[in-house]
């Protein structure tokens, strides 16, 4: 680490604990406490003036956010959970884990901060998307603690589980369960008058503080106590003691099924018509269609909601299999697939989650006018529409869906009747919506011009056989209903973020991701295609797709820095000449490879070289491993942002993003070994970018033609990367008089390196 980060944080720590705070037997010193404690409030003050990175923008600003103070108490309670070297903790909870692969006791604040740092590179990934500041992503569940405006106290801990460094953190109040607002919106506090959260409380800094002693009692009842009894320092959820899934306890609707209430039936219904009344109303927004919107919906069907399709579908839910149901076991019905792997997620917040996340289809990949279901449309790589589609189905108007808490997800079916996605149809009629009954050409049907809908005669009496309007159709002309969707990794809640996952009926090309929503783009418009990898290469543990995925990631940077888009703490870093494109080589591969076969940390390959240890749980699928890689990328180069970067290295932080973004590699392997409940990644490169003085790029212009590529002899610019010949030399130019047998120096850095020395030794006889 740079002197100067370690003085800035020496400085930020310096004054905040004169004294030990806490029994001399916690672990924890004065130091490190307040590392960790300024690294949150640093955080929350950020939100509060505004200038937090989102995924899109900034978050905030946060009306009464406040301070922490540090808890011996809840210190002691991190250190008992730590004491036991846990995977995870426990979901709605005022926990906070995280894990680095940290040793020694001299470095511990260090580590603790490393351990930290990805709770907040999650929102930059992810975003916090709802309007009202709530959270609806439970991959963001460690921020949510870290930043709820009202908690007032923090206490962690830590201890080194074999190579892991474990942090543990305690709030005395919970800010992560689905659906709590983590701050109200407005402007930082500048006069004590602002701060009205907790009475007599003080502005200082733009944060908020409680008096001491008042340990967060609310002057209003404001806190929602709906699902949790809040006490000092603790929360005891009340639901948790059910077997059958909580919330508003009613069932009157379908008595027979206890995994939903009536809320999240309600909920359920209420949704897909609030969706389908946009389309009716042409405020629905498509990205192909015209100005942006999609066609008007002339004779949209507003949907009930139907117990026997519930019933059915909760057959299929209680299965716990994330895959579609057969056709035999829900005649002349079309189903929606999604889940979560945040266990016991609320059922009333799952119904909106699954409904919003098949419906964003529309919006994140569009239809077009034509508004035709076309196997064109079906089948485009990575921009699944089916969900939204049997969700917008016209003819589609009644409802029913299951939910069950599984072992390692929360999991919502839904079905549909008449069954919608039928292959070359309409997915409803265009045109203005009705204003009189006749416009809805159904006998009996009500027009409800303020929904936009049209409403079906005699809906009290749900029933499942209803003959499809298409119903004379074969049943080719639907799409094939099995599932060849990726399901994605169910993780642990320190190191990766959770995941929500969608399924309709149609086999997909492999996805990076398994879901039909908030697919984190680490691509962007500089991106080219990258693909630089041999045919195979002798190992039976990586993948060719996995092996692309690396290098797209390291090279999509590499670009960006050339083209001085890539984003920095403050500003863009780049742009920069002579960044060169990697390629994949074997025999790194090989090296990376046996060094994570290891299982360890302790054996390391030297500088030119990143590595990683997730605590990912035994059993992790195949299928997971390219979202640890992608997590493993976006760490290594999130210090860039956290502390900001220029082309010089010379922050021991930054050692991971050095060789991401050394302009002189040209080639990269990597590997990967799961083991002992552990994940670990290693990358090897052909140049260590990781010495202290080293200069990672040349400030320039990205190349355009090959006269522009000087590093090495005979390179090619190719997408404004340089591409390195097979068996690269460099190229610095000059005569060989000096030593002609040698071509891999010249004359002029010979003399460079005698002069540099003579200069040197001049200095040092004068001083």
């Amino acid at each position: 680490m740079s002197l100067s980060v370690l003085l800035e944080l020496v400085l930020l720590g310096a004054g905040i604990h004169a004294e030990s705070r806490c029994p001399d037997d916690s672990g924890m010193d004065d130091f490190t406490r307040g590392v960790v404690l300024d690294y949150h409030d640093n955080t929350r003050r950020s939100v509060a003036v505004g200038v937090l990175s989102n995924k899109t923008g900034f978050l905030g600003p946060a009306r009464d956010m406040f301070k922490l103070e540090w808890d011996c108490d809840l210190e002691g309670e991190a250190k008992q959970i730590a004491s036991n070297c846990p995977k995870e903790v426990p979901g709605n909870s005022a926990q906070n884990i995280g894990t680095f692969p940290g040793i020694g006791s001299d470095t511990n604040w260090i580590n603790a901060v490393s351990a930290i740092v990805p709770w907040i590179f999650g929102v930059q990934w992810y975003g916090v998307t709802n309007s009202e500041n709530k959270l609806t992503n439970p991959r963001l569940s460690n921020f949510a603690n870290m930043v709820h405006s009202r908690s007032t106290k923090v206490g962690c801990g830590y201890k080194q589980c074999g190579e892991l460094f474990t942090l543990i953190c305690v709030y005395n109040k919970i800010g992560n369960k689905l659906g709590t607002v983590m701050w109200e919106s407005g402007p930082a506090c500048k006069s004590n008058a602002d701060c009205s959260t907790y009475g007599g409380s003080t502005c200082r800094n733009k944060l908020c503080v409680a008096p001491s002693g008042k340990n967060g009692k609310t002057s209003t009842p404001t806190e929602n106590l709906q699902h949790k009894i809040e006490k000092e320092g603790q929360t005891e959820d009340t639901n948790t003691k059910e077997e059958n899934n909580p919330t508003d306890q009613k069932f009157e609707m379908c008595s027979k099924n206890k995994n939903l209430n009536d809320k999240a039936r309600k909920n359920l219904v209420n949704t897909h018509n609030k969706f389908r009344s946009t389309l009716g109303k042409g405020l629905a927004k498509d990205p192909l269609g015209t100005n942006g919107i999609a066609p008007k919906a002339a004779r949209m069907l507003k949907m009930i909601y139907d117990c026997e399709i519930e019933y059915n579908a909760q057959k299929h839910a209680d299965s716990c299999v994330f895959k579609h149901s057969p056709s035999s076991q829900r005649p002349g019905l079309g189903e929606n697939l999604w889940m979560t792997s945040a266990k016991n997620y609320g059922v009333d917040l799952a119904a909106v989650s699954a409904s919003e996340s098949w419906w964003s289809e529309l919006k994140q990949n569009g239809v077009g006018p034509s508004n035709i279901l076309t196997d064109a449309l079906w089948n485009r790589p990575h921009k699944m529409i089916g969900h939204y589609t049997q969700m917008a189905w016209q003819n589609s108007y009644k409802l029913g869906c299951g939910i069950k808490w599984c072992p390692s997800m929360t999991y919502v079916v839904c079905q549909y009747g008449p069954a919608g996605n039928w292959m070359g149809s309409l997915i409803y009629d265009i045109g203005n919506p009705c204003t009189t009954d006749a416009d809805c050409k159904c006998k009996g049907c009500k027009c409800s011009q303020e929904e936009a809908l049209c409403i079906m005669p005699d809906t009290s009496t749900p029933t499942t056989n209803d003959k499809n309007s298409n119903a004379d159709k074969e049943e080719q002309n639907r799409p094939n209903q099995e599932n060849n969707e990726n399901k994605k990794p169910s993780t642990d809640n320190n190191t990766k973020p959770k995941d929500d996952a969608g399924s309709h009926e149609k086999p997909a090309e492999p996805k990076d991701e398994a879901g039909s929503h908030e697919k984190p783009s680490e691509k962007n418009n500089t991106e080219k295609d990258q693909s630089t990898v041999p045919a195979s290469c002798p190992s039976s543990q990586i993948t060719e797709k996995q092996r692309q995925l690396f290098l797209d990631l390291h090279n999509n940077v590499r670009l960006n820095i050339a083209l001085g888009k890539q984003p920095n703490k403050v500003r863009f870093l780049g742009p920069a000449q002579n960044m060169y494109k990697m390629e994949w080589d074997c025999q790194y591969e090989k090296d990376a490879q046996s060094m994570a076969n290891v299982c360890g940390m302790s054996t390391w390959l030297g500088p030119a070289s990143n590595r990683i240890a997730w605590s990912a749980g035994s059993n992790i699928a195949p299928s997971a491993v390219d979202g640890y890689i992608r997590n493993t990328f976006n760490y290594w180069i999130q210090a860039a942002k956290q502390q900001g970067a220029g082309n010089v290295y010379n922050n021991s932080a930054l050692y991971s993003f050095a060789n991401v973004a050394f302009s002189k590699i040209t080639k990269i392997g990597c590997g990967y070994k799961a083991c002992g409940g552990n994940l670990y990644i290693n990358c090897v490169y052909s140049v260590n970018g990781a010495y202290t003085g080293t200069v990672l790029w040349e400030n320039g212009s990205a190349c355009q033609k090959d006269q522009d590529c000087t590093l090495y002899e005979d390179s090619k610019c190719e997408d404004r990367l340089c591409i390195a010949p097979k068996d690269a030399k460099l190229a610095v130019g000059g005569s060989d008089k000096m030593c002609p047998k040698n071509k891999n120096l010249n004359d002029k850095a010979r003399q460079n390196l005698v002069d540099t020395h003579n200069k040197l030794r001049c200095v040092s006889r004068v001083s």
